[in-house]
């Protein structure tokens, strides 16, 4: 069973308006962040998925949501690297876990950046122990 819901995907390129002469080339996926599934103390690595234009110019593949309740952080986008013979761009896409069916890329709107999820610091107590508290870290959520 996948840790994150994971939602299909598809996406349609062609080299003009007539749609009769598809795209070749590649389309990848990159996790902007690390992930954390905090009910079973999981990191998950930002991951990468490459898929190859079929004959008809088509891609189709399941990613994990971006908005998955049960992992952090929660908002999170992929980055979009399209790369054909005579064209590339990069864009930011986020999949919602309440997608209902498939994901049409040409449906979605391109983030020119991807969401600012905050910095976090951690605060070492060293030796010091917080009033009522024990031996630890403290983290703080910089804006």
């Amino acid at each position: 069973m996948p840790l994150i819901t994971r939602i299909p995907v598809h996406g349609r390129w062609t080299l003009n308006d007539t749609g009769d002469s598809p795209a070749s080339g590649t389309v990848t996926f990159t996790a902007t962040t690390t992930l954390r599934k905090a009910s079973d103390d999981t990191v998950i690595l930002p991951g990468r998925y490459t898929a190859q234009l079929d004959t008809n110019g088509e891609i189709q593949l399941e990613l994990p949501a971006t908005d998955d309740p049960a992992i952090s952080p929660n908002g999170w986008a992929w980055t979009v690297q399209e790369q054909f013979r005579h064209h590339s761009r990069r864009w930011y896409l986020q999949v919602p876990a309440a997608t209902s069916g498939v994901l049409e890329l040409a449906d979605t709107m391109p983030l020119a950046s991807p969401p600012s999820l905050g910095v976090w610091a951690r605060i070492r107590y060293g030796n010091e122990l917080p009033a009522g508290g024990s031996e630890g870290d403290l983290f703080l959520l910089l804006t």
